[in-house]
């Protein structure tokens, strides 16, 4: 009997693992056209801009359609409060949000307008193509004096500090940085050539942008350098934080999620371009090509991992580690088993054998050798196989 429970609990585990990879499912948005960007405004109340105009309006848990003054394209959605948003889109467009209804602004800008940001109420900016900016202040939109080349992609403001960065045939834009309401701005130059797509800020030095080609970058105060993630990917088209999580998605259906100072790839069930992230409480979101929404509740899976662990016994402890992982193994009687370390990428990093018969007493596992990152140990006991991830940190 004892010689079946680790085949069971194995089982178990193996069904649970399944479960965590499969948290990302698809909300029904009533549409097929585009979605570009999102944004929440409470727990239960978000919106969703796209093409042809396209609003979708979340209450509760149902997406619905809203009547839009407009069948230009939209391409970025932000929110000061619950009753104040903004929409930018094709064409100079540009929509404002009272509480009620989406009304048409009058617009200095005839070239598309690709994000739009604000640092409060009354002060905001929307960037676009052959560098456009238009910057928010006393009730009214007016074009920034200086016009950068290139086109600008992506605006973020944080704590009064404005971020402008963008693409020019393929290559990197100068980054820009508004210091003040009045617009004025200090040029700092990238010292890779990535066009950038997204940024999004968690304190004043500490920022990420979505690039391309298939990178991201983060900026630590000095400059903007590329993050080795261990990952090959296409292009990333959106990144979002809130506080130390982070969700990055971009071209064939690429999610990342940032966590514990880690980025994993994660299974995203679709292939469709996604072009707008989100993260609201512990709900993460993306939006894409073809009306995809999609939706992870990540407080659940964390959740139900721990809970997984009392059951199966299979813990590792400490994780973070240094230099060494303690691995309690699951009840069971077996003779040896066949422990492995990879890299997210599945490349096998160590191997060994171990007897089966420490139930109770925990394998200790040197770690020092291994670089700072995410890894997955397995457990193999005849055909099954129970996998856990731990990180090396320092």
């Amino acid at each position: 009997m004892r010689k079946n429970s680790i085949f069971i609990t194995t089982l178990l585990l193996l069904s649970c693992i399944s479960t965590l990879n499969a948290q990302w499912r698809i909300n029904k948005s009533g549409t097929d056209l585009n979605l570009n960007s999102i944004y929440f405004t409470s727990s239960n109340t978000g919106w969703i801009v796209g093409d042809s105009g396209t609003i979708l309006q979340k209450s509760g848990n149902i997406w619905e359609r809203v009547n839009t003054p407009t069948g230009e394209n939209l391409y970025s959605v932000f929110f000061t409060g619950h009753h104040n948003g903004w929409a930018v889109g094709s064409k100079g467009t540009i929509l404002k949000y009272d509480g009620s209804e989406w009304k048409l602004c009058e617009s200095p800008a005839k070239a598309d307008l690709h994000s739009v940001s604000f640092s409060d109420t009354d002060n905001g900016i929307a960037v676009g193509k052959n560098g456009t900016i238009l910057i928010y202040n006393q009730g009214r939109w007016t074009k920034a004096g200086k016009r950068p080349r290139g086109n600008l992609l992506s605006v973020n403001s944080y704590n009064g500090i404005t971020w402008i960065a963008g693409s020019l045939e393929g290559v990197g834009v100068p980054v820009m940085k508004i210091t003040d309401a009045k617009g004025e701005m200090k040029e700092s130059i990238l010292e890779s050539y990535s066009s950038f797509f997204s940024m999004s800020f968690v304190k004043e030095n500490d920022g990420y942008a979505a690039a391309s080609p298939g990178a991201l970058l983060h900026f630590d105060g000095n400059s903007w350098k590329k993050i080795n993630t261990g990952y090959n990917f296409p292009s990333l088209t959106s990144v979002y934080f809130k506080e130390d999580k982070g969700i990055a998605a971009g071209y064939e259906g690429t999610v990342l999620i940032y966590s514990e100072n880690t980025w994993k790839k994660e299974s995203s069930m679709t292939g469709q371009k996604l072009n707008g992230t989100f993260i609201n409480d512990d709900v993460y979101y993306a939006v894409g090509d073809c009306g995809i929404i999609l939706v992870n509740e990540r407080l659940a899976a964390e959740k139900q991992e721990k809970e997984n662990e009392t059951k199966t016994g299979l813990n590792l402890y400490p994780n973070p580690c240094s230099d060494l992982l303690n691995i309690s193994l699951p009840d069971g009687s077996y003779e040896s088993l066949k422990l492995s370390v990879t890299n997210p990428n599945g490349q096998l990093i160590m191997s060994t054998v171990i007897n089966g018969s420490g139930y109770g007493t925990p394998y200790q596992m040197a770690t020092g050798d291994l670089k700072e990152g995410l890894y997955i140990l397995s457990i193999a006991a005849g055909e099954k196989t129970i996998s856990r991830r731990f990180m090396v940190k320092r």
